[in-house]
């Protein structure tokens, strides 16, 4: 009897004949002794991720192409930004309309900076007041339109030195009525007595041919209120006055040798 003292291997008959065992391989399907051979599954697994990193190592390339790109961009983009813009550089001045509607204004060459001793405040007083007086040939240029339309001259260079005056600070002015024909004049009664029913109701604002200023183009009816109101208070100064009380839109000239305005009337019918 044999009697057992632990596990038995079996014996193989190659190893009884002393032969080694012939190794497996992958190829044969079969695995070298302490060779791990991968499956379908774990084949596919490993393909996959060889894909994966292909894929990362493209993205990253793309990426690395996209930063260099901006940091090339950036870089030029600086250096441009340190040389200043050619636009505003000294000399070149840039027309609000664009060189062509500015005749080329863009190539002109800027004006000079000025220095401390050309400032206006540093002239010296030459004790004559500075009136703002617009040039006599604008004013004298309006006095020949409104005497070619039969307004009285001096009239007309009082008024034209009003008008500069209040453009200066902004209020427009203009001539409603100047000048009109005896005709006309006449057409003007006819209707303010149709419309007030009496003579002496019309005559407080329209005077008969005979009697008005304006056929003898001694009168100008001035608008807009803002200006009518404006030569109201300012006219006197010009030898201009507002002659009635009902009518802020009618000036004539101060009378000769006087240097203020008469009173006011109540309207045209007074005082005749």
């Amino acid at each position: 009897m044999t009697t057992s003292t632990g596990p038995q291997w079996p014996t193989t008959p190659a190893a009884e004949h002393g032969t080694p065992p012939e190794p497996r391989t992958a190829r044969s399907g079969h695995a070298a002794w302490g060779e791990v051979v991968p499956g379908p599954l774990a084949a596919s697994v490993a393909q996959e991720g060889a894909r994966r990193r292909r894929r990362r190592g493209t993205v990253l390339v793309v990426v690395l192409a996209v930063v260099t790109w901006f940091g090339v961009r950036w870089a030029e983009e600086a250096f441009a930004g340190s040389q200043g813009d050619p636009s505003t550089a000294p000399g070149v001045v840039v027309g609000a309309a664009g060189d062509d509607e500015a005749g080329g204004a863009g190539d002109a060459p800027a004006p000079p900076p000025t220095s401390d001793d050309d400032d206006p405040a540093d002239e010296p007083d030459t004790g004559t007041p500075d009136t703002g007086t617009p040039d006599d040939t604008a004013i004298q240029a309006v006095v020949d339109e409104l005497t070619a339309v039969g307004i009285d001259e001096d009239l007309a260079r009082r008024y034209a030195r009003a008008d500069a005056a209040a453009a200066r600070e902004g209020v427009a002015m203009h001539i409603t009525s100047g000048r009109r024909t005896a005709a006309e004049q006449r057409a003007l009664f006819d209707d303010a007595v149709a419309r007030y029913g009496s003579v002496h109701e019309a005559q407080r604002w329209v005077l008969p041919a005979d009697r008005s200023a304006h056929v003898a183009g001694t009168a100008v009816d001035v608008g807009g209120t803002e200006a009518a109101l404006w030569l109201g208070e300012h006219g006197q100064e010009f030898g201009l006055c507002r002659v009635y009380a009902n009518e802020i839109w009618h000036f004539e000239a101060m009378p000769d040798g006087a240097d203020r305005c008469p009173d006011l009337l109540p309207d045209s019918s007074s005082g005749w």
